[in-house]
């Protein structure tokens, strides 16, 4: 569990499905069928976290549920998901 990545897939639905799985093995470690955002993002993850512990390194694209955009990095210099982990 050394590497995890995590991505939204748009169902044919409104809905999206984001999957987190381990790069070694594949293994799904977390998923969830939602709104594609960043709370659903953070939910999904610290629920996988809980389940299988924090992996070394995290793999996304720079999609908006994962990176602030501009206007946003202007103000606030970083997204929730970008935030340093708390002990």
């Amino acid at each position: 569990m050394s590497l995890w990545h995590k991505d939204w897939k748009q169902l044919s639905t409104a809905e999206y499905i984001l999957a987190i799985t381990d790069e070694a093995s594949r293994y799904i470690v977390g998923y969830g069928v939602f709104k594609a955002t960043s709370p659903n993002t953070l939910k999904v993850l610290k629920e996988a976290i809980q389940r299988h512990g924090c992996p070394d390194e995290m793999l996304t694209d720079r999609g908006t549920q994962f990176y602030a955009n501009e206007g946003e990095r202007k103000e606030e210099d970083i997204s929730q998901f970008e935030q340093p982990r708390r002990p």
